[in-house]
């Protein structure tokens, strides 16, 4: 019911009236009061009536439970508590409420609005904090039939689990089947009319590999590990043939002119076997140029084809003298000048002459200040500087064996030097495909190839089968004077 509006003192305010305003009708479809019933919820519990409970199941499909009826028997569930943001809204809107009532009072003090202006806005504002009330209400109603429903569920799942545990408690080895004995009298009890059937035992279920028989070989497959592991056991065995060929004395080498074409093996055959009787020959190779290459190391053959002046062009290739690369020379440094310089500082070279150290080309990388140099030494000289400190001119440095056999750096082939290719374009270092240089290579985000023996690795590398042998071949013709050490 409509009630006039009564200020903070408990006075109605001046001309009061009594009469219901004409947009009442409005506000109370506008906001219920709350009186008025609250709105429900589909299938909400405690509120369908023996009435309406058939026109229920028929639109809405509704089927009543014996939970349903259950809470009907119960009555309405009990409100549960206000949540804290309800409650915080609800405070804030009465809070605005009375502020707003505080300053229209303030307003018809002060401007004299109309008393009729003032109660019609006070009574909008009672109507909305009745609003406010009932949202609360509602609230709280459905907060409790949450909880309600949430105990009835976990109760209904408590019930279910220990249901489901006595179930399987109970005895399922046998299968009792109901079913009539022939020639039996029909006045025998009915225990006696089942018939007992044991269940078949399980047969042992067969493996996986005896369903599916033996598995085919798997290819074996090389890890990265095992990959490194091998290309590090192949660079020690290199290293320690290299070291060995050190150790041993050099072959002599015999170079037979055999340029016009008509020279063959058995012709070298047959007069060296004329001179000695049984001719011990290491190994026999064909040049590029068309001549052959006799080595051994037995003295009595050696001698013998020293001896040949008839039919066969012999010459004797001395043993080549080693080489050591040194680094960090400045560029201005003559070839003279650096043989004077280490001869003059360094006082384990005294005694040797400029015969004795013999500087032979540039090579690694050239800035504007330094560069590297390869000088040939002899091997009296190699023993006392290799790997040793030696001052030349300014600097000071190591020097290192360098053993990197000859080769053409315009097609990468070792049976010519650069000067003597006769290909016009050059091959890659990289791709070891010709017509362009590495710098200018497409492939550079490939793996390298190798020009000597198409192997996936860089040209003149270590692991290279084919240049190992070279540099091995390399050091057996070189005199360290190692091996008079070990004598």
């Amino acid at each position: 019911m409509w009630k006039p509006h009564v200020n903070d003192k408990g006075s109605k305010p001046d001309n009061e009236t009594t009469a219901m305003p004409d947009h009442f009708d409005k506000l109370q479809r506008r906001a219920p009061l709350s009186h008025c019933s609250p709105l429900r919820l589909r299938g909400g519990n405690g509120d369908l009536t023996d009435e309406n409970k058939d026109d229920n199941d028929q639109g809405g499909h509704l089927e009543i439970t014996p939970t349903n009826v259950r809470k009907r028997k119960a009555g309405d569930s009990p409100p549960g508590s206000i949540p804290e943001s309800i409650s915080t809204e609800t405070t804030a809107m009465t809070s605005h409420i009375r502020d707003c009532k505080a300053f229209l009072q303030d307003m018809v003090t002060i401007g004299k609005i109309g008393k009729k202006w003032t109660q019609g806005i006070e009574d909008f504002l009672e109507k909305v904090q009745a609003c406010s009330h009932n949202i609360a209400v509602e609230a709280a109603i459905l907060s409790g039939r949450y909880q309600e429903a949430k105990l009835v569920a976990s109760e209904a799942n408590r019930r279910l689990a220990s249901h489901l545990t006595e179930t399987n408690r109970k005895d399922n080895k046998k299968l009792y089947v109901s079913a009539t004995k022939e020639g039996l009298p029909s006045t025998m009890s009915s225990e006696d009319d089942f018939m007992v059937v044991e269940e078949a035992p399980n047969p042992i279920a067969r493996s996986i590999k005896d369903r599916l028989g033996e598995f085919p070989p798997l290819s074996r497959q090389t890890s990265n590990n095992q990959k490194r592991r091998r290309k590090r056991t192949k660079s020690k065995a290199n290293a320690e043939k290299l070291k060995n060929a050190k150790m041993k004395p050099a072959k002599p080498a015999f170079v037979i002119d055999g340029k016009e074409g008509n020279l063959k093996l058995a012709d070298i055959w047959k007069v060296v076997s004329q001179k000695t009787k049984n001719p011990r020959i290491d190994g026999c190779r064909r040049t590029a140029e068309g001549n052959y290459v006799v080595v051994s190391s037995d003295a009595t053959t050696a001698e013998a084809i020293r001896t040949i002046n008839e039919d066969l062009v012999i010459r004797e290739v001395g043993p080549r003298k080693p080489r050591v690369k040194i680094r960090g020379i400045p560029v201005d440094y003559t070839p003279e000048g650096i043989v004077g310089m280490i001869l003059s500082q360094n006082q384990e070279l005294t005694g040797f002459s400029t015969e004795d150290i013999r500087p032979l080309f540039k090579c690694g990388k050239r800035d504007e200040h330094i560069t590297d140099w390869v000088i040939e030494v002899s091997p009296k000289v190699f023993k006392r500087v290799n790997g040793k400190r030696l001052y030349v001119g300014m600097i000071s440095t190591f020097p290192r064996s360098y053993a990197v056999p000859p080769h053409c750096r315009r097609c990468l082939l070792t049976d010519h030097k650069t000067s003597a290719c006769k290909v016009e374009s050059g091959t890659c270092f990289h791709c070891a495909k010709p017509g362009h240089s590495k710098k200018d290579c497409p492939s550079k985000n490939d793996k390298p190839s190798c020009a000597h023996c198409q192997g996936k690795h860089a040209t003149m590398a270590k692991t290279c089968p084919k240049w190992a042998a070279t540099v091995l071949a390399l050091q057996r013709r070189t005199d360290y004077g190692l091996s008079d050490d070990e004598a």
